[in-house]
């Protein structure tokens, strides 16, 4: 077996063993790319945003875990703690420097996806660590526009009260 491909082995285990923080820590020991993604883009970082285990992201802080890595379809770190509905790993990631200003997946901002999901929470938490009420998206909508596209009357409530202007409803 190649240098490589034992690294490759020990890199997607990685992945497999995700909630076990002691074998994580050894197979880094032993030569895990912590940033080792799957064909489709998979990590770590993604595996243990789906379990909520964000005590063990901020355990790698001071590693060189890639928070702003992307998958094969262009999603990163924010947009799987907002899919997942996962604030205590959202306020891990910002906390430790995640880009809030980037978008989640195909220029749709954290925002906007948070306002998809309906979730008045994240949206609450995004608003207060500083994201731009008035962001657009790649097609110059904002996350007002994007409530009343959905119909999430708690959520135009929410950003209007804090703010949000009266968007284009040009659809």
């Amino acid at each position: 077996m190649s240098c490589h491909s034992l690294q490759d082995a020990l890199s997607s285990e990685l992945i497999l063993h995700a909630a076990d923080s002691q074998t994580v820590k050894q197979l880094l020991i032993n030569g895990a790319e912590i940033n080792y993604q799957s064909g489709e883009g998979w990590c770590l970082l993604f595996e243990l945003i789906s379990l909520n285990l964000y005590q063990e992201i901020a355990s790698l802080q001071h590693t060189n875990l890639n928070i702003e890595i992307i998958d094969a379809k262009e999603r990163n770190a924010l947009f799987w703690s907002i899919y997942h509905e996962h604030q205590n790993v959202l306020e891990t990631l910002i906390g430790m420097g995640c880009d809030l200003t980037k978008s989640v997946t195909h220029g749709l901002p954290a925002l906007h996806y948070a306002v998809y999901k309906n979730n008045t929470e994240i949206i609450t938490l995004l608003l207060e660590r500083g994201v731009d009420i008035e962001s657009k998206d790649s097609h110059d909508n904002t996350a007002l526009a994007y409530a009343h596209f959905y119909k999430r009357k708690e959520v135009i409530t929410l950003l209007t009260q804090k703010g949000a202007r009266t968007p284009n409803l040009d659809y």
